[in-house]
């Protein structure tokens, strides 16, 4: 697999080019079905399979003033993407410039004249150009046009819901981390490092592993406690998770990421830990002393190795 950043596409092909395009973010069971047909047809064709995709997401060009957190950084999207065995990834900048360019420039002045596209693979709602002018029709238009095919990929369901980027996100932000996880195809987390806190935790006998994460744009689910999953070098370890604001202790303005990890006593700090929601518990409270909260985080423990030995016992 080649990937390519930037706006130039260097390289010339010998074969076909079979292409799709878009923000892919999440890399979610939706996206690797048009993928998945989109590899199998190249392969088929003798052709090269790529992937056009954008950074930044275009939402963040196009409405700067709209908040949005994503699934994936660039870097997990693109370890992801690698998996899909393509051919290409051309990660192309999306800036207002780009933004502006007709649908007809872009097929034009990328589809045809750059990659010389053989075959496209469209989201059934896919849309592209100034405005968002361009779908499937237009594709259908301009490939009779410039001899191209184009191939329609349906929307995909997951127990009769289609599947997409937006609900994973809705998900994750109401606590449902089964859904998330059911639509993404893995499950979701949150990397970081581990950086010193106000040290309440081991005060109180439940020391915690705070992280910083490694990027601004990154969705963090709804506040509250979760059964998680760390994983530290490559191992894993089982705990509760709180995201939230530390009402008992001092609120503060900033999201706060803290893992109390069972059985382990290792000093961590300046370490990488990726953590895993696995389970929305309950809310994040308010609580009147030290001791309710000790009180508290014992029964969440509790509710934790609960929930995971059920977990196993359906294995």
């Amino acid at each position: 697999m080649q990937i390519i950043h930037g706006k130039h596409f260097c390289t010339s092909f010998t074969q076909p080019v079979v292409l799709t395009l878009g923000v892919y973010d999440g890399v979610h069971i939706g996206h690797k079905h048009i993928l998945h047909a989109l590899t199998q047809y190249a392969q088929s064709i003798k052709a090269k399979s790529l992937l056009l995709t954008f950074y930044p997401h275009p939402r963040r060009v196009l409405y700067p003033e709209q908040p949005l957190f994503l699934l994936n950084t660039l870097e997990e999207r693109i370890e992801k993407l690698k998996k899909q065995n393509l051919d290409y990834i051309w990660v192309y900048p999306f800036d207002q410039q780009f933004a502006n360019l007709t649908a007809v420039e872009f097929v034009e002045n990328i589809i045809v004249r750059t990659l010389k596209a053989h075959t496209i693979f469209v989201g059934y709602d896919h849309k592209f150009g100034k405005n968002r002018e361009g779908g499937y029709a237009l594709f259908e238009k301009l490939g009779k046009v410039y001899h191209f095919n184009v191939v329609e990929i349906p929307a995909y369901q997951l127990d009769q819901v289609n599947v997409s980027s937006t609900k994973i996100r809705k998900s994750l932000l109401e606590g449902d981390i089964a859904t998330a996880n059911n639509f993404l195809g893995y499950e979701y987390s949150l990397l970081g490092m581990v950086v010193k806190g106000k040290q309440i935790g081991r005060r109180i006998g439940f020391p915690t592993a705070n992280i910083n994460l490694f990027s601004e744009e990154k969705l963090i689910p709804k506040s509250g406690v979760y059964v998680s999953k760390v994983q530290l070098n490559g191992q894993f370890w089982y705990g509760v998770t709180n995201i939230g604001y530390k009402p008992t202790v001092e609120y503060s303005t900033q999201m706060h990421i803290e893992t109390h990890i069972f059985n382990f006593t290792e000093e961590i700090y300046g370490q990488v830990l990726e953590v895993f929601p696995l389970y929305y518990l309950r809310s994040e409270q308010k609580f009147d002393s030290l001791e309710s909260l000790s009180f508290q985080i014992e029964q969440d423990k509790q509710s934790a190795l609960e929930y995971l030995r059920s977990m196993k016992s359906r294995k």
